[in-house]
């Protein structure tokens, strides 16, 4: 698609998204608003009802434009997906991946995440595979359209639970290049997975612990990914270095996951209408204590 056709897509995208889906998804089916309404209270009992509600409906604005992009976003070439998707500092995260043979990234569900995978394509240009992690769906006819939506950006995919095995055969093969695995790391862990407790939003909450621990297992560097929406369908993103195998080996569990932990909730705080509030984040939370540890293994 030519890049006039792709922005005319992505325009109508939003204009469907504003006068169709949005009125649809807020107002007709109401979807998962308890939900959003009750993170909200949680996240920012500062603000005032009427603030809040403000947020919520600038959320499901930003929610609804993210399903317009993902179905427009499967006609639009790579070339163009680089006009809408602008990554910082490239050199330097594939000099420093390429060096320790591979890396790790740690995203947050921040819309629109899903043309974050658009990475893939332009760190290919530095000699760098991506393994873009993701967890199958139940719904069978949404898990492949995912998947395929995915996999068109580049790179290739890898299921949550088969990931170790899949970095651990990279490392040996001698023709693979070095890869970077790129992964949603602010979902609320399932009941018996390894995580890390820390304060996000003043609450006590589990982080997946995975991540920290395969970085130090293969001493790969660590990258939180900040996303920044400069304009309706245009995003920035800067990579910020949490973990170097060199600097910091001697760090204690779980500080990693601290790290990213207070740079997500910075980027949320500076454009909260962006992060996923349908998610039952904080469920089984608790209120932070006075003198409660910054972050420790559970």
């Amino acid at each position: 698609m030519s890049g006039s056709g792709a922005i005319l897509r992505l325009r109508l995208g939003h204009f469907l998204s504003r006068w169709l889906l949005f009125p649809l998804c807020y107002h007709v089916v109401r979807y998962r608003r308890g939900v959003v309404e009750g993170n909200l209270s949680l996240a920012f009992p500062e603000k005032s009802p009427a603030e809040r509600r403000r947020l919520e409906k600038s959320f499901f604005l930003n929610f609804t434009d993210m399903i317009m992009e993902v179905l427009a976003g499967r006609r639009i070439g790579e070339r163009d997906m680089r006009r809408f998707v602008t990554i910082n500092h490239k050199a330097e995260m594939a000099e420093r991946c390429k060096r320790h043979g591979g890396g790790l990234v740690m995203l947050g569900h921040f819309l629109n995440w899903e043309w974050m995978v658009d990475y893939a394509n332009q760190f290919a240009d530095f000699g760098l595979d991506c393994g873009t992690v993701y967890k199958r769906l139940s719904n069978k006819f949404f898990d492949r359209l995912m998947r395929e939506i995915r996999a068109s950006r580049g790179g290739f995919l890898v299921e949550m639970d088969g990931l170790l095995r899949v970095m651990v055969a990279r490392r040996k093969d001698p023709d693979a290049a070095p890869t970077f695995y790129a992964m949603l790391s602010d979902q609320r862990p399932r009941r018996k997975a390894a995580r890390y407790e820390v304060t996000f939003f003043n609450r006590r909450v589990g982080m997946l612990a995975g991540t920290e621990q395969l970085a130090v297992r293969f001493r790969y560097p660590v990258y939180f990914i900040q996303i920044h929406c400069r304009a309706r369908g245009h995003y920035e993103l800067t990579p910020v270095l949490i973990y170097d195998p060199e600097a910091d080996a001697a760090l204690p569990p779980g500080a990693v996951t601290e790290r990213f932990t207070r740079l997500l909730e910075d980027n949320i705080r500076r454009e909260p209408s962006r992060w996923l509030w349908t998610h039952k984040r904080f469920l089984g939370s608790k209120p932070v204590e006075p003198d409660a540890p910054v972050a420790g293994s559970g």
